[in-house]
């Protein structure tokens, strides 16, 4: 069993690595100004990846002789957490403005949206300090999950009254992108509690596979979105120039 966790810390590093290199060059993809948010975003994963990245290459190297390395994981997820929900919420709000999203900025959605993003985060941090208290004996593991589910439905919550019921989003499918982005999140981290009942072998090859569902997904989705917006572009811009010079030619054979 401890040859399937080592297996699937090596599996995890590599596709993290695949990841973050999709995720770097998308970042320097070329993209219309609407898409600039996004990008933001992306960096904001990037450094998901990196923290992540870290704390699973000492995790490999630290494997055999660290007795418990459950516990060690609070420290990646008490920064990475907080950020992907930022990163979660910017998007949501991305995909319900009907405005102008050239103007949209994640430094303009963290103030006008403080409050329920500090509320948001505490609530996160609560959860995870539930979770580590049960994996350091403090507090029966299974009184620490009960106890950590309790802030993550309501964080969760939060998320789904405040960017997506309350979002006056009249596009049917903006929203239906919203519940499934949604729908994704709340499902793979709510395992994260459900897996911290079982044995610590399984347990902690059962994490590794789902940090990479939710921790790399999302920058992949975001590397799509912004590769995607650059091709549509660059399609436009060439049926643009082949319509100019088609019109120009049919005007100077007319002459």
């Amino acid at each position: 069993m401890n040859s399937i966790l080592h297996s699937s810390l090596w599996f995890s590093i590599v596709v993290q690595v695949i990841t973050g290199i999709i995720e770097l060059l998308a970042l320097v993809v070329k993209t219309a100004p609407g898409m600039a948010l996004i990008k933001q975003l992306l960096g904001l994963e990037v450094a998901v990846q990196a923290v992540e990245g870290a704390f699973y290459v000492w995790l490999y190297n630290n494997i055999h002789t660290v007795k418990n390395i459950t516990p060690k994981r609070y420290a990646d997820w008490a920064l990475t957490t907080p950020t992907m929900l930022v990163t979660l919420i910017a998007y949501l709000i991305y995909l319900n403005d009907s405005g102008d999203r050239k103007s949209l900025s994640l430094l303009q959605i963290l103030r006008e949206n403080a409050v329920p993003i500090a509320q948001i985060v505490g609530l996160n941090w609560l959860m995870l300090l539930f979770g580590y208290l049960g994996e350091v004996g403090v507090i029966p593991i299974v009184a620490g999950v009960a106890l950590g589910f309790a802030p993550f439905i309501a964080y969760f919550y939060i998320i789904y009254e405040r960017f997506i019921v309350n979002a006056n989003n009249t596009d049917n499918i903006n929203t239906d992108t919203s519940m499934k982005i949604y729908a994704y999140f709340l499902v793979f981290w709510s395992l994260y509690g459900i897996v911290a009942v079982l044995p610590y072998t399984l347990k902690n090859t059962i994490y590794n596979v789902l940090d990479l569902f939710s921790k790399n997904f999302f920058g992949l989705f975001l590397s799509y979105l912004i590769v995607s917006s650059a091709t549509a572009s660059s399609a436009t811009a060439s049926s643009a120039t082949a319509s100019s010079a088609t019109a120009s030619s049919a005007t100077t054979t007319s002459v």
